[in-house]
């Protein structure tokens, strides 16, 4: 009777314990993904503050012909060799020419449980300059963009690469539409809502275009599966494009810091359509689906979109409408220096770089934290970076110094010939 009083009392107390344990594991998933939708809904009004544009609401649907066109190209996106039907993005393009609207204010329906959001804006030079700086496949588009982009890179068997083309050449004599499909790796900066970084593979089309005798870009980007684990980053200054990346999983943010998140999918059409070559003028027009979050559950706002959309036109105007912005094809022949580089001239240049990254980023408030003082630490910061990330470095500051940015590494290249 005792052996059986025992043993009843082991499994009352066995299952009593696997309850208490259940429950707390319950309520720390309920509490961190409340805590993680809650701190993405607190924080903005932080980047409000920074442009009224993440302050206002949507207030008026998208027109129907123009989801439409949109939808058509994110199935095309996925065809490669399918034929092009024009027609279907005819109202889409005249969307994006026409204005007249606030484009932060149009409701974008969610596509494939995304959020969505658009972003319209003006840049002051040629559709030309675009495509030989951001659609050049000897220039990686993380240069032009350093505010959103760490690495991007087209993968080989793209077309893009293997025709060599030249898309900037094709805009005199362009009489029916180019189509190039191809697939990118892009790793992020650090988001500004939970500092990490994220790398990820995205299926890609390129169309160049005439519509109604103006020249167009579209640029379609669909995600091929979600995103390795986010990882702790800092940034340190956006402005001069200074930003640290830990190595290691989880987000910068107190209380959970240990999340493993996840870019589950994404989605953009991004429009580039010459307004004026003479002026020049060209419209930038944004239309992007995001989903991100924790356990499957997307927390992504459509002012979190926004507030990246926004860094990235931004970023783009600084680089392309500088006037100190070198030559593309000079440029493109100072890539291919850097990328010839011995080890040993590479090692230099990024040790360099680590004492004067440690020099401006030890101060800052999030550095403060020992595993990553202890990352940059007398220069320390130069052991965690690979080959690729190096020599990342190495383009992203050239262009700064080439553009009067401070620079954290020197270069003495010969002048380029004529």
């Amino acid at each position: 009777m005792l052996d059986k009083y025992i043993l009843f009392s082991k499994q009352f107390w066995h299952r009593h314990l696997w309850h208490q344990e259940l429950l707390k594991r319950f309520l720390v998933i309920s509490l961190s993904t409340l805590f993680l939708t809650n701190f993405f809904e607190w924080s903005q009004p932080v980047y409000a503050n920074q442009t009224n544009n993440l302050s206002k609401q949507p207030n008026s649907a998208l027109p129907k012909e123009v989801e439409t066109g949109l939808n058509y190209l994110l199935e095309l996106v996925n065809k490669k060799g399918a034929a092009f039907d024009q027609v279907r993005i005819g109202p889409l393009l005249d969307f994006v020419a026409q204005g007249g609207y606030e484009a932060e204010k149009l409701d974008l329906a969610k596509y494939e449980n995304c959020t969505g959001s658009c972003l319209r804006r003006e840049i002051s030079v040629s559709l030309e300059l675009i495509l030989r700086y951001a659609y050049n496949p000897s220039i990686p588009s993380f240069v032009v963009f350093p505010s959103v982009m760490r690495l991007c890179d087209w993968y080989p068997e793209s077309d893009i690469v293997t025709s060599k083309a030249k898309l900037w050449n094709k805009l005199p004599t362009i009489d029916k539409p180019i189509l190039l499909w191809g697939k990118q790796y892009e790793v992020t900066t650090p988001d500004s809502f939970a500092g990490a970084y994220y790398r990820y593979d995205s299926k890609r089309l390129i169309i160049l275009l005439k519509h109604k005798d103006r020249k167009v870009l579209v640029s379609v980007s669909k995600m091929s599966h979600k995103s390795k684990m986010g990882k702790k980053a800092v940034i340190i200054d956006n402005d001069n494009w200074n930003y640290f990346y830990s190595g290691i999983k989880g987000l910068n943010l107190k209380h959970i810091s240990w999340m493993d998140t996840y870019m589950y999918d994404s989605f953009s059409v991004q429009i580039y359509y010459e307004a004026d070559h003479a002026a020049p003028r060209t419209v930038s027009m944004l239309f992007k689906w995001l989903s991100a979050g924790w356990l499957g559950i997307n927390v992504v706002k459509r002012s979190h979109i926004l507030e990246g959309s926004i860094r990235a036109v931004e970023s783009l105007k600084k680089v392309i409408e500088s006037n100190s912005l070198p030559d593309s094809d000079d440029f493109a022949r100072r890539v291919k220096q850097i990328k010839a580089m011995s080890e040993n001239e590479i090692d230099n240049k990024i040790k360099r770089y680590s004492i004067n990254f440690e020099r401006i980023a030890k101060n800052h408030k999030d550095m403060s934290k020992k595993k990553f003082a202890r990352i940059i630490a007398n220069g320390g910061y130069a052991n965690v970076l690979n080959r690729e990330e190096r020599l990342s470095i190495l383009m992203l500051e050239y262009l700064k110094g080439q553009l009067g940015k401070q620079a954290l590494v020197e270069f003495d290249f010969p002048t380029l010939p004529k």
